[in-house]
């Protein structure tokens, strides 16, 4: 099957009223949004690279080791997160997720490829927009839960452990969202969106989202649905590592603590109503993408 290798774009611009309208043309013309940057894998720069040390890092790697050192913080100034995942708001998980994967990009960017062979999720050159912008993007326009988005870590694991040219890094990671989204929402969920919807989202052609998306299914042998408790694992990883959060103690739950209610962001303040469920016209269809191939 031949790769498609192609680059991603995007835009957004502000309406009358200040809530925020996809004018879609372009992804690359989004306002960039800078991330705090997450604490970089302490590595040995002195010493030679050994043959183990050229694997590619996956989030099982990161999000289930101990963290790294960190200057010791005032508990009180810890964000406290609900016991269960299902109830994570999802401004912050959007950021323990895009955090653990900046912090895989920065590793694996680092490190030589494994193979000259290029996948359908590579794309020209690195995309204008961040991962932590393009993540609140996806959970902002589409149906995305915290089962779906933790669901998408779950399948950088699996995809890296049964696809061996496939490495998360700054040319792969879009493509891999957009597409790791569209197979999670039409899987696990009730709800979701035509392919055309998460192209437009996601701003790649709707004939590429097509190729992509029966790869991504044929490479993970159509096994696309997590257990729990490895959801549940998951969770409490990337609230370990991240240094600025903790889990509620179970004898003292957060009250008043529900997914979405706090997180403006994440809705539609034109309509009222969640940003999940955006009418399409909302949503302008983006400039189509040139592949590599072509040029």
């Amino acid at each position: 099957m031949n790769c498609s290798p192609t680059s991603v774009a995007n835009s957004t611009d502000k309406s009358p009223d200040g809530s925020e309208h996809l004018s879609g043309n372009s992804i690359n013309s989004l306002s960039r949004m800078e991330l705090t940057a997450p604490q970089k894998l302490i590595q040995n720069t002195t010493k030679k690279r050994q043959p183990s040390q050229s694997l590619p890092v996956v989030p099982s790697e990161i999000s289930c080791s101990s963290p790294t050192k960190r200057i010791k913080q005032d508990p009180s100034l810890f964000r406290t997160l609900p016991l269960k995942y299902e109830l994570c708001p999802m401004k912050d998980l959007v950021f323990l997720i895009s955090s653990m994967i900046q912090e895989l990009i920065s590793t694996n960017d680092n490190l030589p490829p494994r193979s000259n062979t290029l996948t359908r999720f590579h794309s020209r050159t690195p995309p204008g927009i961040s991962v932590f912008e393009y993540l609140q993007r996806l959970a902002k326009h589409t149906t995305l839960t915290p089962p779906l988005l933790l669901s998408m870590v779950y399948y950088i694991d699996q995809l890296c452990l049964l696809y061996p040219d496939f490495i998360i890094n700054s040319l792969t990671v879009h493509r891999f969202l957009i597409t790791a989204c569209t197979v999670a929402s039409k899987g696990l969920s009730d709800a979701f969106l035509n392919n055309a919807m998460y192209a437009r989202v996601g701003g790649i052609n709707f004939s590429e989202l097509g190729f992509l998306e029966l790869d991504f299914l044929y490479r993970l042998d159509w096994k696309i649905i997590p257990n729990s408790t490895s959801l549940a694992k998951y969770y409490r990883g990337l609230v370990a590592r991240s240094g600025n959060y903790k889990i509620e103690d179970e004898n003292f739950p957060v009250k008043n603590n529900i997914n979405h209610i706090e997180s403006k962001d994440l809705k539609n303040s034109k309509t009222g109503q969640d940003g999940n469920h955006r009418n399409e016209s909302q949503i302008k269809t983006p400039k189509n993408i040139v592949s590599k191939n072509q040029e």
